[in-house]
């Protein structure tokens, strides 16, 4: 049985990976993955001593709907866990990630990635 889950989760691996394979990811995080049809627009990239905290934001011509679907579907593949069922809002390790969309069109879509103790909210 064991033999078989080890099995089952390499080959989910292999297809992620391969399927990551098409994919074009952020230029400051390197497993970040931009959807189809967005395009990264700025980038702020910092160290502290609590961790990296990251802004990136990215726009195109994408649904909200889209979009929320197509990150709840792909990161939990890059180890991104979802926090709540509403918001956009990942963990991994000691970091979270937020997705906030922006309206309007271009759709404007913000990343921002922080240390999990930089994260609570008064």
């Amino acid at each position: 049985m064991r033999h078989l889950l080890i099995s089952a989760a390499f080959a989910a691996l292999t297809a992620g990976l391969a399927a990551a394979a098409d994919t074009r990811f952020s230029s400051v995080v390197e497993d970040l993955p931009l959807m189809d049809g967005l395009v990264e627009t700025a980038a702020a990239p910092f160290e502290t001593a609590q961790g990296r905290i990251v802004r990136i934001e990215a726009e195109g011509a994408a649904a909200p709907a889209s979009v929320r679907r197509y990150y709840e579907d792909a990161l939990p593949a890059l180890g991104w866990t979802r926090v709540g069922s509403d918001d956009l809002r990942f963990r991994r390790g000691g970091e979270a990630l937020e997705i906030r969309l922006g309206g309007g069109a271009p759709l404007r879509v913000t990343f921002v990635i922080t240390p999990v103790a930089a994260t609570a909210s008064p």
